[in-house]
């Protein structure tokens, strides 16, 4: 891998499939995750949100989190959570328990 390529994420990416259904604007949007990270999720879904609007977000397995919308395209979106300490620790916790070996 050539140094032009160096991976600049603060926390590592897991690859995560489930359901996760958002809140935004009272409208209801289901669909999938197909990574996490404890700064964010990557969402396939149908629906075409905004950048930089709010959700609030119940991901299956992990729970209740919210967040802001920073990339979208034509069937998935990223969602960088917001930094809610007890959200985060939660988060940490979960992925912990499920990707890292004792």
């Amino acid at each position: 891998m050539s140094d032009d390529h160096i991976e600049k994420r603060r926390y590592p990416r897991h690859e995560l499939h489930k359901s996760v259904r958002i809140e935004i604007d009272g409208e209801v949007v289901v669909g999938e995750t197909s990574d996490i990270s404890q700064g964010g999720v990557s969402i396939h879904a149908e629906n075409h949100l905004s950048n930089d609007a709010f959700v609030h977000m119940h991901i299956e397995t992990i729970g209740e989190m919210t967040g802001h919308v920073v990339r979208t395209s034509n069937d998935s979106f990223a969602v960088r959570f917001d930094p809610v300490e007890e959200e985060r620790l939660r988060l940490a916790k979960h992925l912990k328990s499920m990707f890292e070996k004792d």
